[in-house]
């Protein structure tokens, strides 16, 4: 689990990286065109016959590991956009070769398609990890370019062709990314899940990859028509060796670095990496060099036979524990479905760690690396490894339900406690059942937060004061949520299009609107958390900053946080519909700042028998919510419609 604070968000280091060694052209490599050649893969599509049912949903982070809204999410038919959290939830999935397919896209970043095994009536986790452009290059068609990239270089040739096959002379715009082994997102960042089909020439067949590196070059005109290499081209690239197969040759007598791996291209419409030909190892065992003849996600694979994992993950008690990241070697991460069980594919006979880190389920590794669970396994072929893991949280463990009677029950679920800290979220199955673990060394109030795919959130306040269990349910009445209204945000730049509840008070109902010198007023507040009122009295002694922070643990300071809204309209009067000068605030003052201010805008407003009806339509405003990285007075579109009753 993540602590992140968002009052103070600062640029995290960038991934890893290696100084560039460059590779000779002549060194261990042949000098004909031994690249291998086969029929451009189309770009993802799907056929409405291949959609499945199917709830399936991830989170979407940047390069720090922060929520990315606003990327475009695409399965087959469906389409849809992040959230605010990062999150996307679809009923129903493009399925190929018996994996869910989907795309994620975004201005700025390398577009890519993943993969993850799909089982009928189960639901499915599919996260995403986008990484920016390294590299964009323009050169002439008829020269070739070199493009040197953090640990590897493509050399592109003279000769290309258009979306026809036509020679092309003009300029060639390049955009090249490399996805480094060693990087941890590395099995969030690439495309499909490592199963490969290998050429009729090596028998077919489907295999498992240990990757030694992807690399996506992507090539078109200025105006951004698609170009690839002419027939009789190829291009040569040359991968760095990652340092942890240099790790593994000098630590472990039974690795030693082949002398040739296979080139794999990826396949968008089947979800598979298909071989090509051999790329060699150099002579001073620094780099590999191979040749391709077309460009789409390139890797660098030892193909394996396949075996299998299968992992039970459960706290001190017994407890079975959801949503438990594992990681397999860096290359694969599966989470735990509702009764803690995972099952996978790996790689045969070749040695792997199974890691739990402990911030993914509470502590956190800066605190106490030792809390972490890694364990190395090599399993033969086509046989079965079986794991038990017992994790020694320090924290409590949060579950329960999300009932939602209006529409699917899978969301985003996290906590927000203290003073601008949430947890890493978790996702719930289709049945709405959560599991996830308090923050680590925290005693206090916190809230529970559940935000759907559309944006609207329900939330629940609750008291951290052992470390026990702690069950909450929640219930909303539609994927909206519960409330006196809604409100919807746009903004082009962040690719937001989303929609809120407004809150009810605590006492259900509508808000009371009253007039007051002319103004009509409706306001209010709920209090996400509730003061734990049996909390020990403040020890005596402390320094004054010492008990300010004793306030914020424990939310001695009236309560925990607040959820406010408040619409005013000055020269009110009954006999009136429209107004020029409406003013409208919604605040969360609890974890993470979330806000939405409209100042001086149109609004109708209508009264019949005692309740208000207030619509604002395509007003501007600004928004921030710090959670997602939307900045505090992020411009927006925004349509607002709630309503309130006459104060008696």
């Amino acid at each position: 689990m993540k602590k992140i604070q968002f009052l103070s968000l600062i640029a995290g280091l960038l991934f890893g990286s290696m100084s560039f060694m460059a590779c000779s052209s002549s060194d261990d490599s042949t000098n004909d065109n031994g690249g291998w050649n086969y029929t451009p893969t189309p770009k993802f599509s799907g056929d409405p016959s291949e959609m499945k049912f199917a709830a399936i949903s991830g989170v979407v982070q940047n390069m720090y590991g922060e929520p990315m809204s606003g990327v475009t999410v695409t399965s087959g038919t469906k389409i849809t956009t992040t959230n605010l959290t990062g999150f996307y939830q679809f009923d129903q999935v493009n399925v190929k070769n018996g994996n869910a397919l989907v795309s994620f896209s975004k201005e700025g970043f390398a577009s890519v398609v993943r993969a993850a095994a799909f089982e009928s009536g189960k639901s499915v986790r599919l996260d995403a990890a986008m990484t920016p452009i390294e590299k964009v290059t323009n050169f002439t068609a008829s020269e070739g370019e070199m493009m040197n990239l953090n640990d590897v270089s493509v050399d592109l040739p003279d000769g290309y062709v258009d979306s026809n096959g036509d020679p092309y002379t003009g300029t060639v715009v390049a955009k090249a990314v490399y996805l480094d082994p060693d990087n941890s997102s590395f099995a969030q960042e690439m495309p499909g899940n490592l199963i490969a089909i290998r050429s009729e020439g090596n028998g077919g067949g489907e295999v498992q990859l240990v990757s030694y590196g992807m690399v996506n070059v992507e090539l078109t005109t200025p105006d951004g028509k698609p170009l690839q290499l002419a027939g009789n081209k190829f291009a040569t690239i040359c991968f760095d060796i990652p340092q942890k197969f240099i790790d593994m040759e000098n630590e472990d007598p039974e690795y030693t670095l082949p002398e040739e791996i296979p080139l794999w291209s990826f396949n968008e419409k089947t979800g598979l990496w298909e071989e090509g030909e051999m790329a060699k190892l150099s002579s001073g065992r620094t780099y590999y060099e191979g040749k391709v003849s077309h460009f789409s996600w390139v890797n660098l694979d030892s193909p394996e036979l396949t075996a299998h994992l299968k992992v039970t993950v459960q706290d001190k008690k017994g407890n079975k524990l959801a949503n438990v990241p594992i990681d397999i070697d860096g290359q694969r991460t599966f989470y735990t479905d509702a009764k803690g069980f995972m099952k996978c594919d790996i790689p045969a006979m070749t040695k792997l760690y199974v890691r739990v880190a402990s911030e993914a389920y509470g502590d956190y590794a800066q605190f106490d690396p030792t809390l972490e669970f890694k364990e190395y396994i090599r399993v033969d072929g086509n046989k079965t490894k079986e794991m038990t893991i017992t994790i020694n949280s320090n924290a409590p463990r949060i579950y329960g339900t999300v009932t939602n009677t209006g529409g699917s029950n899978v969301c985003s679920l996290y906590i927000s406690y203290g003073w601008g800290s949430v947890t890493s979220p978790v996702i719930s199955d289709v049945d709405g059942n959560f599991s996830l673990f308090g923050p680590a060394d925290f005693m206090g109030s916190a809230v529970l937060i559940a935000r759907f795919a559309d944006g609207s959130l329900v939330q629940k306040g609750f008291v951290i004061s052992t470390n026990d269990d702690i069950r909450i349910d929640l219930t909303t009445e539609t994927a909206s949520g519960a409330g006196t209204g809604m409100f919807r945000v746009t903004n082009d730049k962040y690719g937001l299009n989303l929609t809120y509840a407004l809150p009810a008070p605590q006492e259900g109902g509508l808000w009371p609107a009253t007039i007051t010198d002319g103004i009509l007023i409706i306001s209010g507040y709920n209090e996400l958390a509730e003061r734990n009122k049996e909390d020990e009295p403040m020890p005596e002694g402390l320094s004054d900053e010492e008990k300010w922070r004793w306030e914020e643990a424990h939310h001695h300071h009236g309560g925990g946080g607040q959820e406010v809204f408040d619409f005013r309209v000055p020269g009110y009067s009954t006999s009136k519909t429209e107004y020029d000068n409406v003013d409208f605030s919604y605040h969360v003052y609890d974890g993470p700042h979330f806000s939405l201010d409209i100042k001086s805008v149109k609004a109708t407003i209508t009264l019949n028998n005692g309740i208000y009806n207030i619509k604002m339509k395509g007003v501007s405003g600004s928004f921030s919510d710090q959670m997602s990285g939307i900045e505090d007075n992020t411009t927006v579109k925004a349509d607002v419609e709630f309503s309130a009753k006459q104060a008696k």
